[in-house]
């Protein structure tokens, strides 16, 4: 797992494994049953702030989420499974915000997404999977921004690799043809073009060579 931390990858294993059955739907407190006002959950219109455990249950009696409040707010884990009661994703959640490991998986059980958030924004190493198992991408952020290293493939071949400062591309950004070879390569200064910038056929031939200041290319 390319990019992701130990702490971060152990954590988002004891978060899945640690998932209750989706068994027994209809014990709790039904989650639909609740009220939603300014992203607090009431007992019911006007009620009070719900405490516990809620569920959502399905026309056939299968459990489709569970999750925990207190004080009316999404508080420790959320959980939801696919009709055939595959774990579909959890999360953990603190005073009504994502705060901590996040995991969700396709439908054949496969990993979808790992990644986790603190006070409601994507944060840290996030890695993503097609359903056949094949990597999507991998990225940082902080506090939502892109961060460092991004990297995306399509069909099993890298399609963008590109580092990112605050958010905006910074650095070198390179793209490439389904073939694997370079299809643009150029360098980026705080989100525009800033220097040498190439492109490239699809049989690697030189295509044009370009000179970019501050987002004002110049060249043929």
């Amino acid at each position: 797992m390319r990019g992701i931390t130990l702490r971060t990858a152990v954590a988002v294993v004891l978060l899945v494994e640690g998932c209750g059955s989706p068994a027994g739907c209809g014990r709790s407190v039904g989650l639909d049953d609740l009220v939603e006002t300014d992203g607090v959950f009431l007992r019911g219109p006007g009620g009070p702030p719900f405490d516990g455990t809620a569920e959502a249950c399905r026309a056939d009696g299968s459990l489709r989420e569970r999750a925990s409040f207190r004080n009316g707010k999404r508080e420790g884990l959320r959980e939801v499974w696919f009709p055939d009661g595959t774990l579909a994703g959890a999360s953990r959640w603190k005073g009504g915000l994502r705060d901590g490991p996040a995991a969700w998986n396709h439908p054949n059980g496969r990993p979808r997404l790992r990644t986790g958030y603190r006070a409601g924004r994507e944060s840290g190493f996030a890695k993503e999977w097609f359903e056949d198992g094949r990597p999507r991408s991998v990225r940082r952020l902080v506090d939502g921004e892109p961060e460092g290293e991004w990297l995306e493939w399509r069909d099993g071949v890298l399609r963008l690799a590109a580092t990112f400062r605050a958010g905006l591309r910074h650095g070198r950004v390179r793209s490439f043809h389904a073939n694997g070879l370079p299809q643009v390569d150029c360098t980026f200064a705080d989100g525009r073009a800033h220097g040498a910038c190439r492109a490239f056929y699809p049989s690697g031939d030189p295509e044009w060579e370009a000179s970019a200041e501050r987002g004002s290319i110049e060249g043929p």
